[in-house]
């Protein structure tokens, strides 16, 4: 993953899937996944054969690069099992474009009461949602961050799967779905030659 931040935001994501009944997902940390802070989104792609040399699925994720990157790094992300460049530039865009008006306001009426807002006016109940993605935002943006940082906070408003920004689900539904299959097709018995 691109940073702290991500690596910080899809570990309470999986939280989030793992405890909706509605979902049938296995934990990273039960499936032995690591989250991996590559340092930068055109870091990303270098480590793709550092660990399939290791013989382990990988997968790579990270956000729009401000400037396009290396050709050169194309053939090294061709070995991630799955690869995804979300279509915004930066967690922060992703986040108020994909989870639902209704967590936001959740989020920016709990984070406002919390000794480390960064400041400003609280959200208004009557705001417009683009006033509400505006808001959420800023915070996000100001308190950004692994440990301090807010998006962590965003996700851990989301009641279920359905409020997850999606991109972050499917990303890690895809990685627990390639795991389920691969863990089924090396359990199924294969026929005896002799037979």
């Amino acid at each position: 993953m691109e940073g702290a931040t991500e690596v910080a935001l899809f570990q309470a994501a999986a939280d989030v899937l793992d405890a909706d009944p509605a979902v049938d997902y296995l934990h990273p940390d039960l499936a032995g996944v690591s989250l991996f802070n590559a340092g930068g989104d055109h870091a990303v792609p270098l480590f793709a054969p550092v660990f399939a040399a290791m013989g382990k699925p990988v997968f790579g994720i990270h956000d729009q690069p401000t400037k396009p990157l290396d050709p050169a790094l194309k053939p090294k992300s061709d070995q991630f099992t799955d690869y995804k460049e979300i279509p915004y530039r930066g967690i922060e865009t992703l986040l108020v474009a994909e989870t639902p008006i209704v967590v936001q306001r959740r989020f920016a009426a709990a984070v406002v009461t919390r000794s480390d807002y960064p400041g400003g006016a609280p959200l208004l109940p009557e705001a417009t949602e683009d006033e509400v993605r505006a808001h959420v935002r800023h915070l996000l943006q100001a308190k950004k961050g692994s440990y301090d940082g807010y998006a962590v906070l965003l996700i851990n408003e989301c009641r279920n799967a359905a409020e997850l920004p999606s991109s972050v689900s499917v990303f890690l539904q895809t990685i627990d779905a390639h795991l389920l299959a691969a863990s089924t097709s090396e359990a199924e018995p294969t026929a005896d030659p002799e037979s």
